[in-house]
């Protein structure tokens, strides 16, 4: 990612005043947010690419996470996901890639002779670090940790226009140290340099040789998709008070006054929140101001020194970070003094070495390594850093290194890990609530399992630090989510997810006092929107902890593009946990032809306070009048190596002629291989496609496999956010598969039907049991005893009593083996859910 000057890339056509961008861009993220045009499904051509305001909708976050997984834009089989691991905070460090296999695609230089020098593979293994050449492809690259691009709209910044070439245009800041983006030096850009920097089949680096380039499309969806990760608003830490006195000691340090070396600098106040604002990546409550670029006083050269221990002749040259366009021999050997002087260009005006962003510290605790060179490996580390003298000699501080007390680090590191685990908190039960409100009466499972990931992180971010575990009862808490969550994933279960979801709720009282935690709020969200005929309808649900008010209607606002056009209510209140149909009150409104985003806005004019004032809004993108094939997957399986997918187009024309159907089949989210045939596809018609990319052996154990059609946007569709469909499948084992085939009920009784519909009979001696939900929470139960043979049908009850549904609409769940008391070939298929109205 970096500057491509035209020497070394004729092919991009890029010119120098292009490359020497002064502009205030980050190295590591790749995201803002915001729409995608229709007929921007061709790749850019070099030198192009420009910021531009992009509309985000669910359908376009979607798309930028597959392409974020799993599109390799032609290159050596790398994807971003490559170096910003979904699972792993989106980073990596020394650890994850020693569990790495080998073929990893990570790994490209050991196993391409033609991409040898794409890497450092000693650096890569032993420090997490990554090769860039920053200032260009005819000079020296540098090594660089991979940073997280979580809370990426809490880090970037708007304005900033004075800064490109003196053009009145936004770009957005990124992160590290402007040095990474090609073009305008936008954010949005930020991916063209990560191809041609990472993804390339040959050092030659030439355009659709080596790489193609993104599309405008694509562009827009990875921002909008990156800029949904993590954290949307930065929480004023400045008024907490924490349960563990050393916490709490480290955030009166934090904000409060630090001694520091030189006695004058001493008179004013001097602590940490002077460059992180609450903590976050801003030094400046101005959100235009919000990661500026500064110099952070970084000794830049710790690769530099590694590299001479592991190999006395290792061309290493120092990173003095942004503007550092020439090396002096000393910088070889500079390092061992942290002093070294890079040189800049005549237009470049900023201090003279040691340019780097401030990062946001919520997510630190368990990101680390630390600094642009992963040069500190513990959070303390990073902390007592600020202390040394490299640091108080550096050019910006002369003299301000803080002089900590005997327990000061300690105590600051207790402060950022619990923060962290707030937001490891906060980052689980979203996850959870996304998982159940997924489509199809399916649990996404995926998503559980970051919720995992993040209570994971909450126990080892409290659990490691020097003074042993902190917040004892906040550990427990996330102990038990992490078990009630491993069961979910195991099973699909909603109540395990939910049980999961309530021990993470505790979280935050044991961290924090009663005065820091918020009353029971309502949380209404629009889980669909759609359109016929003038009439818009939308589903609205209260996922929060208490009914809406009495007497207070639930409104939604009808937009189309973005401009509102009509609204529908409903009288509340809607009870927690508790869904709604809300048409269109206000009228009807007639959409033009064409392809358009419709969205809902529930909660429209803010008449209730909510838990969460983010997430009141769902976007579709619908076509109208319009003729226009939809493809979509019907089935997806496996067996002996081979993918193989129906495929049914059930739009109301044909697919192109000439134009093949093609399939992506992923594992895990991991794309492997792909099928195709050749189009037209008749509408209404199906056909099968198989695994036209070579066979792929899936390893034992349990897998999401998914095929997605139409896998690189051949054709323009009706629906564009259908296209692909996931299957679980456990390799290596014959097992059985129960299903629910019918759910009833009648005064106060729940029926079902259950099938096995396995190779195998379930085990003997094992019930069969369903749990009965009304609305999302269990009321009862039925079992009945094993074996059930393959491909038989069961009829249960309800052996847990009665359970009288109140008066009105309500969703009706009946879900099998509900604790999950024998292993199944398929553990996302349990459940059926069915709509009854109680008079």
């Amino acid at each position: 990612m970096g500057h491509f000057p035209s020497a070394a890339l004729n092919s991009l056509n890029l010119t120098k005043e292009l490359l020497m961008l002064n502009t205030v861009v980050l190295i590591v993220a790749m995201a803002f947010s915001y729409a995608a045009v229709a007929d921007d499904n061709v790749p850019i051509t070099p030198g192009t690419c420009v910021d531009r305001s992009v509309t985000s909708s669910p359908a376009l976050i979607e798309e930028g996470r597959r392409i974020f997984k799993g599109e390799t834009f032609n290159g050596n089989g790398r994807t971003c996901e490559t170096c910003h691991r979904e699972n792993y905070n989106f980073t990596i460090d020394k650890e994850f890639i020693s569990r790495l296999p080998n073929d990893d695609p990570l790994f490209v230089a050991e196993n391409n002779p033609a991409l040898q020098d794409i890497e450092n593979s000693e650096m890569l293994r032993e420090f997490g670090l990554i090769t860039l050449n920053i200032d260009g492809f005819d000079k020296p690259a540098v090594l660089r940790g991979v940073p997280h691009i979580l809370g990426l709209s809490q880090t970037t910044a708007l304005g900033v226009s004075e800064l490109i070439r003196g053009e009145s245009r936004p770009v957005h800041e990124t992160g590290w140290s402007a040095d990474g983006a090609p073009d305008d030096g936008s954010l949005r850009c930020f991916p063209v340099g990560s191809v041609v920097q990472h993804l390339t089949n040959s050092m030659n680096r030439v355009n659709g040789v080596d790489f193609r380039l993104p599309t405008q499309h694509e562009l827009d969806a990875l921002l909008a998709y990156q800029l949904s990760l993590g954290r949307r608003s930065t929480p004023v830490v400045s008024s907490f008070t924490f349960l563990e006195p050393a916490a709490q000691r480290g955030k009166t340090l934090f904000f409060g006054d630090i001694p520091v070396r030189d006695p004058d600098l001493d008179q004013r106040t001097n602590n940490c929140a002077e460059c992180h604002v609450e903590a976050g990546a801003s030094n400046s409550t101005n959100f235009l101001a919000r990661n500026r670029i500064i110099n952070s006083n970084l000794s830049p050269n710790a690769p530099v020194c590694r590299g001479l221990e592991l190999n006395s002749r290792m061309d290493i040259p120092g990173d003095g970070g942004f503007g550092k366009i020439s090396y002096q021999p000393d910088d070889i050997i500079a390092c061992r003094t942290g002093n070294v002087q890079p040189q800049f260009s005549g237009d470049q005006l900023q201090q003279s070495r040691g340019f780097f962003n401030t990062p946001s510290l919520h997510e630190a605790a368990d990101t680390g390594p630390f600094f642009h060179n992963n040069s500190a490996e513990t959070l303390e580390d990073s902390i007592r850093f600020y202390s040394s003298e490299p640091f108080n000699v550096a050019d910006g501080a002369n003299g301000r290194a803080f002089v900590f007390g005997p327990n000061d680090v300690n105590d600051l590191s207790a402060f950022l890990r619990a923060i962290n685990a707030l937001e490891n908190e906060r980052s689980a039960i979203d996850s959870i609530d996304k998982a159940l409100a997924a489509s199809g009466n399916q649990i996404d499972v995926e998503l559980l399992q970051l919720a995992l990931a993040d209570s994971k992180d909450g126990i080892e971010v409290l659990s490691t630090g020097p003074m042993g575990t902190l917040f004892p009862k906040a550990v427990q808490l996330f102990q038990d989510a992490s078990l009630s969550l491993s069961s979910a994933i195991a099973s699909s279960d909603s109540v395990a997810a939910n049980q999961a979801k309530t021990k993470l709720a505790a979280v935050r009282s044991n961290i924090l006092t009663d005065n820091n935690i918020p009353p029971p709020l309502p949380d209404v969200i629009v889980t669909s929107v759609s359109y016929a005929n003038g009439i818009f309808t939308s589903t609205v649900k209260n996922q929060g902890a208490v009914a809406t008010s009495t007497g207070v209607v639930i409104g939604v606002a009808y937009s189309v593009d973005g401009a509102q056009h009509t609204w529908g209510a409903v009288n509340g209140p809607l009870a927690a946990g508790a869904s709604v149909t809300i048409g269109s009150d206000g009228g009807a409104y007639t959409i033009p032809n064409g392809t358009h985003t419709i969205t809902a806005y529930a909660d429209d004019v803010n008449r209730f306070a909510e838990s969460n004032e983010t997430n009141n809004q769902l976007s579709q993108s619908i076509t109208v009048g319009a003729s226009l094939p939809d493809v979509i997957v019907t089935s997806v399986s496996y067996a002996n190596g081979i993918f193989t997918s129906t495929v049914k187009n059930q739009g109301t024309v044909a697919t192109p002629t000439g134009v093949v159907i093609g399939v992506a089949y992923s594992v895990d989210g991991v794309q492997h291989t792909w099928g195709a045939v050749n189009g037209p596809l008749a509408a209404g018609a199906s056909v099968t496609i198989g695994s036209d990319g070579g066979a792929y052996t899936i390893p034992n154990g349990t897998h999401t496999i998914t095929a997605y059609a139409d896998d690189v946007n051949r054709f323009a569709e009706s629906n564009e956010t259908n296209n692909q469909l996931s299957q679980s499948i456990t390799v290596g084992a014959s097992l059985p598969d129960v299903i629910v085939t019918s759910v009833s009920y009648a005064n106060g009784i729940f029926t079902s039907t259950v099938k096995n519909q396995g190779t195998v009979a379930t085990p003997t001696g094992v019930v069969i049991g369903v749990a009965y939900s009304v609305d999302g929470a269990q009321h009862t139960w039925g079992a009945v005893n094993g074996p059930l043979a393959a491909g038989a049908s069961v009829t249960i009850g309800s052996d847990g009593g009665p359970y009288t549904v109140p008066n009105g609409t309500h969703t009706i769940t009946a879900y099998a083996d509900d604790v999950n008391r024998f292993a199944e070939s398929n553990e996302t298929n349990n459940q059926l859910s069915h709509s009854i109205t109680v008079p």
